[in-house]
């Protein structure tokens, strides 16, 4: 729809039509022939007959259509179009989402070893203080999810905030069974997959202190770990250098983890407490660019189609008049 910025020279077309029509019917004759010969001397009018009305009709028409068009264009006419448009915004999330902050799976192993004797107390109940001295470490928008596991997986707590649940859940932990490491490493990776589609820093940390009897079969998941940017940090608790702690190096090194080693009840909680300030420097910094599409109003300025128009419209009323008049010399 046609709008218009400054409507009042439109109030001017009424009178200036009104002049144009009078000037028209009563001054034309009175003054044309006159100024006629002052311009010119030599010309002479030639009277038309018969169409001369006719096209009388048509430079009138001319000069209110001229009139008209030139207060539209003084009018600063416009139109409004809707459009849509696409444009690339950059965003940047830190700690924005809930489900975009850091993300730790604990994989505890509860086999039956785990009953053995440390120096300082029994491996499973060091373990268990030393992961509970770890969560007490973290920071409020860490998640954290927890795999006990011997040859399967005996309990899975999946990634979350609530430290109570937590708790609860590793006070029932006791030890039995053998020791296998794909199904812990495939739940951990099963959790936090979801976090690394939105660049969210991830992390597993591994605890056993025996040799796997899959050895060798979960490299593959270690590979797509490396791949999705997930360390695992292994703590072997035992004496290093043997080949269950060479096994627990390997694993850390294929996916850019690190190797810790725990002999004593006392150390396993320092590695904990080493592991946490690690974790609690790990922040969400993402830079997200998306396409937003939108619909957006554009104006359109006409003024100067209407100035246009008009200029044809006077140059035309020019030729008609000089027609009308049959001017020669």
């Amino acid at each position: 729809m046609l709008q218009l910025e400054n409507p009042l020279p439109l109030a001017a077309a009424a009178p200036l039509a009104a002049l144009a029509i009078y000037s028209h019917f009563r001054l034309h004759r009175r003054l044309m022939p006159s100024l006629i010969k002052l311009g010119n001397p030599m010309l002479k009018v030639v009277s038309v007959q018969g169409r001369g009305r006719g096209r009388r009709a048509a430079t009138l028409a001319l000069k209110l259509a001229a009139v008209v068009l030139i207060c539209l264009a003084a009018a600063s006419p416009y139109v409004e179009v809707e459009e849509v448009a696409s444009r690339e915004v950059e965003a940047e999330i830190r700690e924005a989402l809930r489900v975009a902050g850091p993300a730790v799976v604990v994989a505890l192993d509860v086999s039956g070893s785990m009953g053995e004797a440390i120096p300082g107390g029994v491996k499973i109940d060091a373990a268990k203080a030393a992961v509970r001295r770890f969560l007490e470490g973290l920071p409020g928008n860490v998640s954290v999810g927890l795999v006990a596991f011997d040859h399967t997986v005996v309990l899975a707590v999946p990634v979350t905030r609530d430290r109570a649940r937590l708790l609860e859940a590793l006070e029932r932990l006791g030890p039995g069974g053998g020791t296998m490491y794909t199904y812990p490493l495939h739940t951990a990776l099963s959790m936090l997959r979801p976090y690394r589609s939105f660049n969210a820093s991830c992390a597993v940390v591994l605890v056993s202190d025996g040799l796997p009897a899959d050895r060798g079969r979960y490299d593959g998941l270690l590979a797509e770990m490396r791949g999705l940017g997930i360390a695992v940090h292994t703590v072997y608790i035992g004496p290093g250098g043997d080949e269950g702690a060479r096994e627990m190096e390997r694993i850390a090194g294929l996916t850019g983890g690190r190797p810790f080693n725990a002999e004593t009840a006392q150390s396993l909680v320092q590695v904990f407490e080493g592991l946490a300030h690690e974790v609690a420097r790990v922040a969400v910094n993402y830079r997200a660019k998306a396409t937003l599409v939108e619909r957006v109003r554009r104006r359109v300025d006409l003024g100067w189609l209407f100035a246009l128009l008009s200029a044809a419209v006077l140059t035309a009323l020019l030729y008609a008049r000089y027609r009308v008049l049959g001017l020669t010399i």
